[in-house]
């Protein structure tokens, strides 16, 4: 016999054979449960959409971002090699030692930026190269003089020069000057000359010397100039016109 209380209505409370359900209102509560789920879920993708968005807005409030390049080395082209250079030999000097390597160059920045004094632990290398910083920058600024920079980056950076650098003719040029220079300084009869060459105060002036170099190696037509030079000083070259030879 049916439970009385099902008359009235048999799906809201009991089977189709007529039981009473135990858990009539399961299916209402998992519903409920999924509806929850999807307004939080719904929620969470609204507020990472309304963070997102105003990230944006915030940065886009701040200033453009600066692409200029701010130097540190201020200085003249000469300054700037020597500190180069000085760099290098400090990194080549660090390696040699068999210590720990001073890869940022921390301890010889300043130093070699600013010409300060080495401490008694650098090499003579070093020593020397800071102790003549004034003369090798003066005569680097001589003979490469601002107006002329724009044409030696040309040249450095150009495809005919890029290739003597990637097939190592340049380096094997530069290998050739060092050991000549390294022969020079293992005689001390070249060695004494130049001293006595060099420390002749007001002799042959630095700036002038160096001015008269570049003049001379910056004339347009030097090839031809040499060509001409090089067949008049020949034992074969033709008497000239006043019967001289």
């Amino acid at each position: 016999m049916r439970d009385e209380s099902c008359r009235e209505s048999v799906c809201a409370c009991c089977s189709d054979e007529g039981r009473p359900r135990t858990n009539a209102a399961a299916p209402t509560v998992r519903s409920h449960g999924r509806v929850l789920a999807e307004r939080s879920h719904r929620l969470s993708q609204r507020l990472v959409a309304v963070t997102a968005i105003a990230g944006l807005l915030s940065s886009a409030c701040h200033g453009e971002f600066d692409e200029a390049r701010q130097p540190v080395d201020n200085g003249s082209f000469g300054e700037k090699v020597h500190t180069l250079v000085c760099k290098r030999v400090a990194y080549l000097d660090d390696l040699a030692d068999g210590g720990t390597t001073d890869v940022r160059g921390d301890a010889f920045r300043d130093i070699c930026r600013l010409g300060l004094a080495p401490p008694s632990s650098a090499s003579g290398k070093m020593k020397a190269l800071l102790a003549e910083r004034e003369r090798l920058t003066a005569a680097t600024d001589a003979v490469f003089p601002d107006e002329f920079l724009p044409d030696l980056q040309t040249f450095l950076t150009s495809n005919e020069f890029l290739a003597l650098y990637d097939d190592d003719t340049s380096e094997a040029a530069i290998d050739a000057l060092i050991g000549t220079l390294r022969l020079i300084a293992a005689d001390d009869d070249a060695v004494g000359a130049l001293e006595r060459r060099g420390h002749r105060l007001g002799y042959r002036p630095l700036k002038p010397a160096m001015g008269a170099v570049r003049a001379f190696v910056s004339y347009p037509e030097l090839h031809e100039l040499l060509l001409t030079l090089t067949t008049a000083v020949t034992p074969a070259a033709p008497p000239a016109a006043s019967g001289r030879t």
